[in-house]
């Protein structure tokens, strides 16, 4: 069978490397960014193209936001590009950073949700694979369970996501080698019953000096 081609076809000798696929659609590095491609038929929010919209316009440091947002002729996003994260090679981990940088980070972390709050978007679901230490420390990514809502508790709610991130399921994630129940006493439990505001306010109070990890493994050997 012959082929006529009207002009040159460039084709690539490699393909972009993968970092991550999932139900939704899968991302790609491409040069010094990230983007996420959507599969055809995957199951999404009715309002992710809205929640990506008002991301795109905010300038977050510990919030992946996207940009250059692929939406088709018929107001589909197919796709958007995003910052390109790296692994900090020493602390991969937020239970293994030290107690200073996870407070200074997670303080960050909760302004930048009062901003993303004021913008009507919703968490949701904050989940611990989509949390990451960097160079720059701890980044979360992927806002495909983030909604588009005009609750009066916005904010509070956001909040309480951030809470139950970083005291409790990042946690139990990140030490599989402890016993859950043991776990949420010694952090979350304790948090709850402190009288602090915040999480961070927490470990900023209770936990002196170390690790998270350091400090759990050590409260379990007085238990």
């Amino acid at each position: 069978m012959k082929y006529n081609f009207e002009k040159k076809v460039m084709i690539s000798e490699t393909s972009p490397r993968i970092l991550g696929h999932g139900y939704q659609g899968t991302v790609l590095e491409i040069g010094n960014s990230a983007y996420k491609t959507y599969n055809l038929n995957s199951r999404r929010r009715t309002d992710d193209k809205d929640v990506a919209i008002r991301l795109s316009k905010l300038n977050l440091k510990r919030f992946v936001v996207p940009y250059s947002l692929h939406i088709n002729r018929k107001g589909s996003l197919l796709g958007f590009k995003m910052r390109l994260l790296k692994a900090n090679r020493e602390n991969k981990l937020t239970t293994d950073m030290d107690i200073n940088d996870v407070v200074r980070d997670v303080k960050e972390i909760r302004e930048e949700a009062k901003i993303i709050s004021e913008n009507g978007i919703a968490f949701n679901d904050l989940e611990s694979h989509n949390v990451m230490v960097t160079d720059n420390g701890i980044v979360i990514y992927d806002f495909s369970a983030y909604g588009v809502s005009d609750s009066p508790t916005i904010a509070d709610d956001n909040n309480a996501e951030i809470d139950n991130l970083f005291g409790s399921f990042l946690l139990t994630t990140e030490m599989p080698d402890v016993d859950s129940i043991l776990l949420y006493d010694i952090i979350y439990g304790n948090y709850k019953r402190s009288g602090c505001g915040t999480i961070e306010e927490y470990y900023e109070r209770f936990i002196p000096s170390g690790s998270i990890r350091e400090y759990v493994l050590k409260k379990t050997k007085t238990k």
